[in-house]
């Protein structure tokens, strides 16, 4: 866990940024702690008299990591802890992208509450494999409607994989966070 924020970037794209890196404070349906350690990046965290811990209405904004050196990786992946509260995807979007290509989407048939940390991982291969500067994206876009905690990550790891030269019975794993 750094001091700073190490290059990660937060982006409005209409209404409100409310992407935050700290201690969560357990407002709406965010976490009370972080996975380990004590900083998370979510959504309205809820510290301070301005925050509650809900995204708002119609707010569109995403969280993106710094460059990702993955050359001579042919699997990359992305792992992270995840607390995400967030209604069906007709009405609010959660994504996880790499570069631009959809990794994963919330289900569109049913709202999303997690009521603990779980560890997600997704396979962003096709758009993140073999290249110097790969990005990981977790976007919320919101309606105007009901609103809940949104996103709440920590722990993120990309996880390269190649297969060694020489010998096809082992596979070298190699990453960096």
């Amino acid at each position: 866990e750094g001091a700073t924020d190490e290059s990660w970037t937060h982006v409005q794209q209409s209404i409100e940024d409310d992407w935050q890196r700290g201690n969560p404070v357990g407002d709406a349906e965010d976490p009370s702690n972080a996975y380990s350690g004590s900083n998370v990046w979510g959504n309205d965290l809820g510290a301070g008299t301005a925050w509650n811990g809900k995204y708002k209405s119609n707010a569109k904004n995403y969280l993106r990591s710094p460059e990702i050196d993955t050359t001579g990786f042919d699997r990359v992946f992305v792992e992270y802890a995840r607390w995400l509260a967030i209604d069906n995807s007709f009405n609010d979007v959660a994504q996880v992208r790499a570069n631009g290509d959809l990794a994963w989407e919330n289900p569109n048939d049913s709202t999303l509450i997690d009521t603990a940390w779980s560890i997600q991982n997704h396979d962003i291969s096709s758009a993140a494999a073999d290249r110097v500067d790969a990005k990981v994206r977790w976007t919320l876009e919101a309606n105007g409607s009901t609103n809940y905690g949104g996103w709440n990550i920590d722990d993120v790891k990309i996880i390269g994989l190649k297969a060694a030269t020489g010998n096809t019975d082992r596979l070298n794993l190699g990453g960096s966070t």
